[in-house]
């Protein structure tokens, strides 16, 4: 009785002899060697980045007024992933001639959610208080 473990089939050169066991990726999958073609690989790798639904509906709360970081918050994930979805989607709408943002007075706001940012409009180096009008207490 043959007890020999099943190797898997190299995607490169398609052997499945002289194949070794190389460790384990970051992720924790098998990693193997073939010493025919001397590549590694990954017989089934585990799918990387987030799902589609997750990335529309990072859009779709973001169109609705949330912030970046509000958005990743919701949604478990990083902040920039949020950033490069949303920069994506309006490129896509832009080469289909189509824009994300409404016309100019078709939405009228009710509330209004601002980060706590300090912007010194006008200002140079050693002057905090340009472009301010009242001075600060």
């Amino acid at each position: 009785m043959d007890v020999s473990p099943v190797l898997p089939r190299c995607p490169h050169c398609g052997s499945d002899k002289r194949q070794t066991k190389a460790g384990k990726t970051k992720y924790h999958s098998p990693r193997f060697h073939c010493t025919g073609c001397d590549k590694d690989y990954t017989p089934r790798p585990k799918p990387q980045g987030y799902d589609a639904q997750t990335r529309k509906q990072a859009v779709a709360l973001h169109l609705e007024g949330l912030s970046l970081r509000a958005v990743a918050r919701v949604l478990s994930v990083n902040p920039q992933s949020v950033a490069n979805w949303v920069t994506a989607h309006q490129s896509a709408l832009e080469q289909h001639g189509q824009s994300s943002l409404p016309p100019a007075g078709a939405v009228r706001a009710e509330t209004v959610e601002l980060d706590e940012v300090q912007v010194f409009v006008g200002a140079r180096k050693g002057e905090k208080n340009a472009g301010c009008t009242s001075p600060r207490p």
